[in-house]
């Protein structure tokens, strides 16, 4: 109901109004629902490592140790000099270079968007920095489509799929999942799940949590949980049975007497050596004549 308020002579007061809610079903238009819509729009850019599309690492190129510059062979290539499974592990006379393998767009932030690739991309690994804009302006849908089908079409990115079919260097998803395994296999870490798997995994080890916690409404089950009901269990078996409770208070008495007798005797000037063994033997003793007392008594009993 819509809520307004109404002063009186003690402030303000909240009454309901006679309008009704609106049904659950309207909301109003999401900018993506609403392809006419002219918004602000980004054409970006992912710069990443080049790797090589038959094995997933990356490629390194010969470079000038003094200079840094590629070393181009007499067509004009850089010469390759080898392949490793992160940038990291360049050598001073070969590196990779970068490439402007996926381009997309956006209406939201791009640092937002930048974020989701990184958390579902098979190829975040390889990344070499942030996104770039291509290009951004107040478009509807059909011009943002039009543009990145047009950036897509002239940086032949090997990543992207859609509007991309052509390409004849485009790698498929499929196997770009196979080349980031080769370099994780490399790197000896963690093969990469995509994320509706890791979701999955990560809400299942949060049911086994609460399962295990007793949250669930079930008994607690964790080690120490069991142990503690398995205490209190024989707990409540010796305290229910006279001959068992009478002997663990004989035990009690005794364990308690011990240590007090000995710390009177150190109190008393007792030296340690003579006052621990003279309270072991107190509680003994009580010990001993506790249960004496309680089997007499069982033997008038009967």
């Amino acid at each position: 109901m819509v809520l307004n308020a109404r002063r009186n002579g003690l402030g303000l007061q909240v009454v309901r109004d006679l309008t009704p809610d609106l049904p659950p079903a309207y909301r109003p238009p999401r900018a993506c629902d609403d392809e006419t819509l002219i918004c602000h729009g980004i054409i970006y850019a992912f710069p990443v490592w080049e790797i090589s599309s038959k094995t997933g690492l990356i490629l390194l190129y010969r470079t000038n140790p003094v200079t840094g510059e590629l070393v181009l062979n007499r067509a004009g290539e850089p010469i390759p000099a080898g392949q490793v499974a992160h940038a990291d592990l360049a050598r001073p006379d070969a590196r990779p270079r970068i490439v402007y393998d996926y381009v997309g767009q956006t209406i939201r932030a791009l640092e937002v968007r930048e974020a989701e690739h990184v958390e579902e991309k098979c190829w975040a690994d390889i990344r070499a920095g942030r996104a770039i804009v291509i290009a951004e302006g107040e478009w509807d849908k059909a011009e943002r489509d039009r543009r990145e089908i047009a950036a897509i079409t002239g940086m032949r990115p090997r990543f992207n799929k859609e509007y991309n079919e052509n390409n004849r260097d485009r790698i498929e998803i499929w196997r770009q999942v196979q080349m980031r395994h080769a370099r994780d296999d490399a790197l000896k870490r963690a093969r990469w799940i995509p994320l509706p798997q890791r979701t999955a995994l990560a809400l299942r080890a949060a049911e086994l949590d609460v399962v295990g916690a007793g949250l669930d409404g079930r008994e607690p089950r964790y080690p120490l949980s069991v142990l503690g009901r398995a205490l209190a269990a024989a707990g409540r078996w010796i305290w229910s049975r006279p001959v068992a409770r009478r002997a663990g208070l004989a035990v009690v008495a005794g364990s308690l007497a011990g240590p007090t007798v000995a710390v009177g005797l150190l109190s008393a000037g007792w030296p340690a050596q003579v006052a621990g063994p003279a309270g072991a033997a107190a509680g003994v003793v009580l010990t001993a004549a506790t249960a004496r007392k309680n089997h007499r008594k069982r033997r008038r009993r009967r």
